[in-house]
């Protein structure tokens, strides 16, 4: 069901084992869901940090390490790859 990844913070694999979970075919729309399966859907995801919540969640780590100046917080202060910056470096910067 792709219109749970369309909720941030829900990619393929906890689609797929909400889905599995619930017993809900891939292919299934969610307006053929039934009453209870949308119940138990919602209570779930009301419990998951998922949109607002994950997002702010990370603004905040990403605030923290510029915070605390540790490396990963510079390369976020100077928008600068933070991962892979070895390979992406050479890359044309954002400006």
């Amino acid at each position: 069901m792709k219109s749970l990844e369309t909720f941030f913070g829900i990619g393929s694999n906890s689609s797929g084992r909400l889905m599995s979970r619930f017993n809900i075919h891939p292919t299934c729309r969610v307006g053929e869901l039934a009453n209870k399966q949308v119940l138990d859907l919602t209570a779930v995801l009301s419990d998951m940090k998922i949109e607002n919540d994950l997002r702010r969640e990370v603004l905040n780590d990403i605030k923290r390490m510029k915070e605390t100046g540790t490396y990963r917080g510079r390369r976020h202060a100077l928008g600068l790859p933070i991962k892979t910056p070895v390979k992406l470096n050479r890359m044309e910067r954002r400006l």
